[in-house]
């Protein structure tokens, strides 16, 4: 097998996405503006492709996928890529099928909208989890980290007197 640099990978994922007439995002979608692989108006896609002949997908993978979905109000596709027969296939759920069937046919759909139906599929799969990105506080744990990170350099200077 080759040994692929990251501006290959890069250069074959735009090549996918406008295979499947989706804009690359930039980055690869690391930043907070655009998310995921490529978009468009109404789709949102996630690559994964391999050199290998299969492949592992996991849930939460598509998950977060979904979620960065109805944030932004479009349709999911997870797309998996076999790069040496350049065989791709398209997962997603039956469910949004039928979106996808209405985006096709140019007639309008309905993704939710409010957090509670966002979040309504995620914490039926992972119930004591929160989706990548949010961030759970609260005082007792910050005022533990101040104490300790205060401990580390009351050691520090104890030991340059």
């Amino acid at each position: 097998m080759p040994n692929r640099s990251g501006k290959f990978y890069r250069k074959n994922e735009a090549r996918i996405m406008k295979k499947l007439g989706l804009k690359p995002t930039k980055g690869s979608g690391c930043g907070w503006v655009e998310k995921e692989d490529g978009q468009s108006e109404n789709v949102i896609c996630q690559l994964k492709s391999t050199d290998h002949k299969s492949i592992s997908f996991k849930l939460q993978d598509f998950e977060t996928l979904e979620y960065n979905a109805n944030v932004a109000h479009k349709i999911p596709l997870f797309a998996l890529q076999f790069i040496e027969s350049d065989d791709v296939f398209i997962l997603m759920r039956p469910s949004d099928l039928k979106d996808l069937a209405a985006h096709c046919d140019g007639e309008a759909f309905e993704r939710p909208k409010t957090f509670a139906e966002i979040f309504k599929n995620i914490q039926d799969v992972m119930p004591n989890q929160l989706p990548d990105g949010m961030i759970r506080t609260a005082a007792s744990a910050r005022d533990a980290y101040n104490k300790e990170y205060e401990k580390q350099f009351e050691k520090e200077r104890k030991s340059a007197l």
